[in-house]
Order: structure tokens, then C-alpha cells, then sequence
């Protein structure tokens, strides 16, 4: 079993003091989507969706939150997020033998909170600005380390850009289909 409390708030280090990383509520997710919206097009998963995923485990969408602080205020930005799915064997099935994208996970296919998945699917990741990008990479690694390492031996992820597939190679990601490698692929790392 997962502590749910893993995820109450992870500040990312003092490198980027002003940058947070928290579980995205329920009205982030419209920020969430019309971000996504803007850097991956109009093929993302329906905000309706994206919401179920949040209802059925408050772990899938992180948000990085830039803070200013003010005399008489403060402001909360979001320039950044990313979402962590973990799934049931069954859609780790799905997802592996292509008969479902990483976008069209059912609420149903993800296990509570309380629960170690079967498989975690890393989605859409966004951030604006170099250090926001760099918060994104350092937000999700902690989260993997924290949370997942240990517990979860398969990992998937479908990079829909160059930059994410120069990620996911970097981080031992290797294609499902070898004959069909790069950008829109689905790529696995797998845990001894």
C-alpha cells in the first residue's frame, strides 16, 4: 500500500525558491488542459476525463505553482504540470498491446491512492520558462523516488514531441515496438 500522505506537498529544493509542486485541485484542471491544449494541440484527453482521473486519484495531476510575494498580496501562477497515472494490470495490458492510448485511460483503470498500481503511465508534462521546465523535471523525479521507487516496476510513457523523446531515452526508456521507435511511440522501462 501507498501512503497517500507522499503526496501532500512536495516544494521543489531551493534551487527554485519560488517554484512549489502540489497536487492539482479539482479548478486546476482547466489551466491543466488549456495548457496542454497550447503545447500538445487539440489531440489531449477531454477536460471531462482528465477530471475523473483527478476524482478517482488525487495523485494524477501535480501542478508547479510560481509564488510572488507582495506587501499587500500574493500571486499564484501556474507555469507548469504534469500528470502520473497509476493504472490496473488489465489497462497496462491495453496500453502495451496498443488496443488503448495513455489519453483514453478510463477512471476505472486507475487504482485509488491507497493502492501500488500494476504499471504507472507518465502523460502530458508541461512548464513555461527555463526554470519552470527545470522545477517539471526535478517535481517529477522526486515524486517517482518518493513514491514509486521500489513499488512499481513498469513505467510508460508516449513522448509526442522531440524534446520529451530525448527525455525518455535519456531516462532508459526503450520503445514497446522496436520497429517503431520515436516521437509518438509508446516507450516502457521496466524495473528489475
Amino acid at each position: 500500500m501507498i501512503s497517500p500522505f507522499m503526496f501532500a506537498r512536495a516544494d521543489i529544493p531551493d534551487l527554485f525558491p519560488d517554484i512549489l509542486c502540489e497536487p492539482a485541485t479539482d479548478g486546476d484542471l482547466a489551466a491543466i488542459h488549456a495548457m496542454a491544449a497550447d503545447y500538445f494541440g487539440p489531440e489531449i484527453s477531454p477536460l471531462d476525463l482528465m477530471l475523473a482521473w483527478q476524482r478517482k486519484n488525487h495523485t494524477s495531476f501535480r501542478v508547479l505553482i510560481e509564488k510572488r510575494q507582495s506587501t499587500f498580496a500574493t500571486s499564484r501562477k501556474i507555469v507548469g504540470y504534469y500528470c502520473v497515472l497509476p493504472v490496473r494490470k488489465t489497462a497496462y495490458d491495453r496500453l502495451i498491446s496498443g488496443k488503448m492510448t495513455g489519453s483514453a485511460t478510463a477512471a476505472e483503470d486507475i487504482v485509488l491512492p491507497r493502492y501500488a498500481p500494476y504499471a504507472v503511465y507518465l502523460g502530458g508534462m508541461a512548464a513555461t520558462g527555463f526554470r519552470a521546465r527545470g522545477g517539471l523535471l526535478m517535481a517529477i523525479r522526486m515524486d517517482i523516488d518518493a513514491a514509486w521507487s521500489g513499488r512499481v516496476k513498469r513505467f510508460l510513457t508516449r513522448p509526442v514531441t522531440a524534446q520529451g523523446l530525448r527525455l525518455v531515452s535519456h531516462h532508459g526508456f526503450t520503445p514497446v515496438d522496436a520497429s517503431a521507435p520515436g516521437v509518438g511511440a509508446l516507450y516502457h522501462r521496466v524495473e528489475v
